[in-house]
């Protein structure tokens, strides 16, 4: 939540301030997560930014227009391109080799072509969620290792710290 409150703070802030000047520049974040699936996520999220993505890297390689294969290899070019940008540590690239990965298996699945509705729709919402966040782990840890050593203690350590009775009821009064 972190990452997002800056991005589409930022964001706000900038559309907020040039509508005052008089100028309407576009919504860069639209509930990116309440989104159905990876593909949807990247149509929500930091969209000035992914629009320039799709439009200077994915689209000149080729797209979709050579086929499967190459449709993949360009995701996968694309995202990789994409983590990079963002800072220069493998886990950024890390980061943006997994989102392409997930939007290939995706498009290979048929997932991304799908409209979800009801029950369907939540549960395809919160697996989505997971994911991203999952994968916001390679773009915040300092490294490779690291991540997958938060990851692992994600899944294997559930043990609850002890927190005395009084150090809840007095933080509930502060």
């Amino acid at each position: 939540f972190q990452i997002y409150g800056d991005f589409a703070g930022y964001s706000l802030i900038a559309i907020g301030a040039s509508r005052v000047l008089g100028f309407r520049l576009m919504d860069n974040f639209r509930a990116p997560y309440l989104s159905a699936s990876l593909g949807e996520f990247w149509q929500r999220w930091h969209i000035s930014l992914s629009t320039w993505f799709r439009d200077y890297v994915y689209i000149p390689l080729g797209g979709n227009r050579r086929g499967r294969l190459r449709c993949y290899l360009n995701l996968l070019v694309t995202f990789t391109v994409s983590g990079i940008w963002h800072g220069a540590n493998w886990t950024f690239a890390a980061w943006g080799v997994l989102h392409g990965t997930g939007l290939c298996i995706e498009k290979a699945l048929g997932i991304a072509k799908k409209s979800y509705k009801g029950i369907r729709r939540t549960v395809h919402v919160a697996l989505t969620f997971v994911a991203v966040n999952l994968l916001w782990i390679f773009f915040r840890a300092d490294s490779i290792d690291m991540a997958f050593t938060i990851i692992g203690r994600m899944l294997t350590n559930f043990d609850v710290p002890y927190i005395p009775l009084t150090v809840l009821v007095l933080s509930a009064f502060a």
